[in-house]
């Protein structure tokens, strides 16, 4: 492709044709033609009852459709309305199976409807039999406010103010539960899994944005990981775009543990008033059948905006509540805090 001069496509799995200012990669199902300069901008389709993962290079990158099992159905839930939701089978992404007509198991366990939704967060209660919204506690006291605390640890749907991003070999696909090769809230819990249908260099980036607006943002979060993968190096935590370990503020534990996930790892810190946006990497050649790579057991943090509440404290000397009753503000210069009312006054002239 064209820079100041023509550059070389920098994989075996990208493209690109006479004149092109940029490089591509097949998508699924398709295959770069090889050893032929006139074919270099095409991408040829699979066959039928094969496929390919993305960026597939040969027509011997296409694979046979193996007969669709139950492992290959994925389960997944509408939103609550009155209470109630239907829970909804489809074919797992990337459908790499041969689905049988005359055996279709999405038609032989078709779809349920009218199942109970499931429990709210902590901090949260479902208003008008819809959505989980955050509550907050009432009667504090003069001078006190509400401490919030977002809490993820039960899992039975795709947390708020949480999504994720996808980078492969045909280009990158951001979106929340339903990204190809990304997390999903499954089992009650918020897994990493692989088996993304790519043979090439794949990486996930798992985004929390949250904003403090009484500091200190006290944070934890914990998670497992099997014997195979590495924090720190497969499974990575940034802050703001920077390395954890940039963070004086901010330690991790791991601990060694019996049974599949050997790794329990545990993450400390505190976050500054303000916006912060949270993401979770991991990288790795997606080579595999499905298994799970990380696992969530909860995330905590204090002081976030949007969160419920369910204790109060008093605010710092100089401080009155806010409006909105979650987070303290200073008495600006030429006023001080009355004893009597809790509140901020102009001094006498």
């Amino acid at each position: 492709y064209p820079d100041l001069a023509c550059v070389p496509c920098h994989s075996s799995h990208t493209y690109s044709s006479v004149g092109a200012g940029f490089c591509n990669a097949c998508p699924r199902n398709q295959y770069l033609k090889q050893n032929n300069a006139l074919d270099l901008g095409k991408c040829m389709p699979c066959s039928k009852d094969t496929w390919s993962p993305p960026g597939s290079v040969g027509s011997d990158a296409c694979q046979d459709r193996k007969p669709c099992k139950e492992d290959d159905v994925e389960e997944s839930y509408t939103s609550c309305l009155g209470n109630k939701r239907d829970l909804v089978r489809h074919w797992k992404e990337p459908v790499t199976c041969k689905v049988d007509e005359d055996e279709d198991l999405l038609k032989v366990r078709p779809e349920e409807k009218g199942l109970p939704c499931p429990e709210c967060e902590n901090h949260q209660e479902r208003t008008h039999q819809r959505e989980c919204e955050p509550i907050l506690t009432s009667g504090c006291a003069k001078g006190s406010y509400v401490v919030t605390e977002l809490v993820l640890k039960k899992f039975f749907e795709w947390p708020r103010n949480m999504s994720q991003e996808v980078s492969g070999p045909a280009g990158v696909e951001t979106g929340q539960a339903d990204v190809v090769g990304g997390w999903k809230v499954e089992d009650e819990a918020l897994k990493m899994t692989t088996g993304s249908g790519s043979d090439g260099s794949w990486s996930v980036q798992l985004l929390l944005d949250a904003e403090i607006i009484q500091p200190p943002g006290l944070m934890n979060f914990s998670l497992m990981l099997p014997r195979d993968v590495r924090w720190g190096s497969d499974v990575r935590f940034q802050i703001n775009g920077m390395p954890m370990e940039s963070h004086p503020n901010f330690t991790s534990k791991v601990t060694e543990r019996d049974g599949f996930f050997k790794f329990s790892v545990q993450v400390f810190g505190t976050l500054a008033a303000g916006h912060h946006r949270l993401s979770w990497h991991y990288s790795s050649d997606f080579d595999k059948d499905d298994e799970v790579v990380a696992k969530f057991v909860q995330i905590w943090i204090q002081g976030a905006a949007g969160a419920g509440g369910s204790k109060c404290a008093k605010c710092p000397s100089g401080s009155e509540v806010a409006p909105g009753s979650v987070s303290c503000r200073i008495c600006s210069p030429g006023s001080f805090l009355e004893d009597d009312s809790g509140k901020c006054s102009t001094c006498p002239s």
